[in-house]
């Protein structure tokens, strides 16, 4: 009787188990199906507008572009005095608090560590706004039907903004990581060698290093999508607007190495794990 009780419930989760697949392969489908149908129609939808803009298109994308020769230095400077303001005032709130710390209370350090992630999280997402808008002032500098003598300047005040925004990205990171570590004197790592992630997470203990390990896992669970979705966009930019095959070419380098840099790491840590049971 026993016996055909655990029949009877395998057969019943087996049967679930089958159409929970039934239901995922759907979706996907679904999914698929819905992502050509969006992808024809963005294209043909923005083909169309074409013709009917003519060269209209053309005219105000470089009335824009003129624009923005103007408007983007500013910009770019009232984000760096921004960024560095905000960044400098949290870490000096945080350096006071944690003066007045017993060495003991854990919620009240754990909210001065909560603080310094901001300057942190604000310095890497600038390092890359810096790459990104450095990027398009030189791109709008040499598009741009504007004097070779503005040309100059504006490269240079670009080029003088690109290296004072490394310059305090990584100070204001140098200065959290060396409070951070006189706060956890277990901590080890200097920002300025190559290998400083790498030595710190070393230096953390098994929570935070799980907590970690989960973060990065999400992190490349985000990017594959957000790779997949901007090789489609440059898919449909480069029939749409001639962009070229560069774009999708870079896209999917990134996406290759993110890809196989993943998969290697885990084979290497799950044969490492088998060799040492096997030792065992």
């Amino acid at each position: 009787m026993m016996h055909e009780e655990q029949a009877l419930q395998e057969q019943n989760t087996n049967t679930g188990q089958k159409q929970n697949d039934r239901k995922i392969y759907l979706r996907f489908i679904l999914l698929l199906l819905l992502s050509v149908i969006g992808g024809f129609l963005l294209g043909r939808g923005t083909r169309i507008l074409q013709d009917l803009a003519g060269t209209d298109i053309a005219v105000v994308l470089d009335r824009i572009r003129l624009a923005m020769t103007y408007i983007l230095p500013v910009l770019y400077l009232l984000l760096h005095l921004t960024v560095a303001i905000v960044s400098f005032t949290i870490y000096r709130k945080a350096k006071k608090r944690a003066a007045f710390w017993d060495g003991e209370d854990d919620e009240y350090i754990e909210s001065v560590e909560a603080m310094l992630d901001i300057p942190m999280v604000m310095g890497n997402v600038m390092l890359i706004l810096n790459c990104l808008l450095y990027t398009v002032l030189i791109y709008q500098t040499g598009y741009t039907d504007i004097s070779q003598m503005h040309q100059s300047v504006l490269a240079l005040s670009g080029t003088v903004l690109l290296l004072a925004g490394f310059a305090y990205e990584i100070f204001v990171q140098k200065l959290v990581v060396d409070l951070l570590k006189q706060l956890n004197p277990e901590k080890r790592g200097n920002v300025f060698e190559l290998d400083f992630m790498k030595t710190w997470v070393a230096s953390c203990d098994e929570a935070q290093k799980l907590n970690q390990y989960e973060a990065t896992y999400h992190s490349f669970r985000a990017t594959n999508i957000a790779c997949m979705l901007l090789w489609l966009m440059c898919f449909i930019a480069m029939n749409t607007f001639h962009t070229g095959i560069f774009p999708s070419i870079c896209v999917s380098v990134l996406w290759l190495v993110l890809v196989l840099s993943y998969s290697i790491a885990v084979w290497r840590l799950e044969h490492r794990k088998h060799r040492t049971d096997a030792g065992n």
